[in-house]
């Protein structure tokens, strides 16, 4: 059981949104007048029109800083004040009952430094207006890196890697030491930052997922994949770049970037030769991991590598690589269609199998979708 609604003061929720205006609004109308403080840093080139925001009440503030996530990161680690903080999305939800349980956890083990719920993923059927849901992430269940060696649990995450932290409640020092190797220089592949942060936070201490729905993710839109940030776009990959040959110069600079803000005062020189081997071992791990998986879907490395060697076929990558996140997007849509899951049966099933869901948190994040698309409809 949760303790009182006085501990969600002690938490910040970031919001880095780009081109999604709308549903920003929409998560801001969802936040505002709770206890929690709600940070909306819009990288689009024009901002929110003022009177849009007057209705907000004052635990939400809007910042217009047309830069690159890397910037605007760089700029939200200047306000963040409580003890806590927690990355979202501009078109998803997290549950109050679980940011509580998330911080509770937090402040009853100091070991911990990030504790999050479960995920499950939506969509909306304007057909008949409701709301369908698909189950995600389920590697989360029961997740947790415990290693008493920060070393260890840096390889533990990344060989059998899940993305467990990035959107995790997290202590604030650590959030802000975490996300600092993206700040300080941005490389340019796909979602880097979020290996690095990932990495970075099992350094600093433990992490587990705990049996509460926490995360409802958005697949109402296709991710943002082609704006001017380098890091954003899916043309290079970490682990191609990890394990191609020439590339030496990148493995080194990927590990002294992401050991810096790792290290305070009392690192000796052979701690940090271990941190060193360390990340370079879990990266070595990670990025086999990608290529096992790669090679059980008959893709591999060297046939891509062929391909785009082929300098006709250059642009063309980059043309499939935009239909392939359409087809994704369509995927996912019928994917929700085909299993024709309402949330609400998605939410019990998850109370049949031990995990807390509230369900008056559920009826207010519907209402907050179908008032959404109503408005958008007129």
């Amino acid at each position: 059981m949760v303790k009182a609604d006085k501990n969600l003061k002690k938490l910040t929720l970031v919001m880095l949104s780009y081109n999604r205006q709308l549903y920003a609004l929409r998560n801001m109308r969802f936040w505002s007048g709770k206890e929690v403080f709600l940070h909306v840093i819009d990288g689009t080139s024009y901002p929110i029109d003022n009177n849009d925001l007057l209705i907000f009440s004052d635990n939400i503030f809007y910042h217009h800083i047309p830069l690159s996530c890397q910037e605007r990161l760089g700029y939200a680690v200047q306000f963040l004040a409580t003890d806590y903080v927690a990355l979202i999305g501009d078109d998803e939800f997290f549950l109050e009952t679980s940011l509580l349980a998330s911080i509770n956890e937090l402040e009853n083990d100091h070991t911990l430094v990030a504790c999050m719920g479960l995920a499950i993923g939506f969509q909306y059927n304007s057909s008949d207006n409701s709301i369908i849901a698909s189950s995600i992430y389920e590697s989360l269940k029961d997740h947790s890196i415990q290693s008493e060696d920060p070393c260890q649990r840096m390889i533990d995450h990344m060989s059998q890697y899940i993305c467990s932290t990035i959107y995790s409640v997290v202590r604030r020092e650590v959030w802000i030491r975490a996300f600092q190797a993206n700040i300080n220089y941005e490389f340019p592949i796909f979602a880097i930052g979020e290996l690095q942060f990932e990495l970075s936070v099992v350094y600093f201490g433990k992490s587990k997922i705990i049996p509460y729905l926490h995360w409802l993710r958005s697949f109402e839109n296709p991710s943002i994949s082609n704006s001017e940030d380098i890091s954003l776009s899916r043309n290079n990959q970490f682990h191609e770049w990890w394990l191609a040959p020439e590339k030496n110069d990148f493995r080194e600079d990927f590990i002294n970037h992401t050991l810096l803000p790792l290290l305070d005062a009392k690192t000796n020189e052979n701690e940090k030769i271990k941190i060193k081997s360390a990340i370079k071992k879990a990266m070595d791990n990670y990025s086999n991991l990608c290529t096992n998986n790669l090679k059980k879907n008959n893709i591999t490395n060297s046939s891509k590598s062929i391909f785009k060697s082929i300098t006709p076929f250059k642009y063309l990558w980059g043309i499939m690589r935009k239909i392939k996140e359409k087809i994704y997007l369509i995927f996912d849509f019928n994917k929700f269609q085909k299993d024709k899951i309402t949330l609400r049966k998605m939410c019990q099933q998850l109370s049949d199998q031990g995990i807390y869901v509230k369900i008056d948190e559920i009826d207010r994040v519907e209402s907050s979708i179908r008032c959404f698309y109503e408005k958008s409809e007129k």
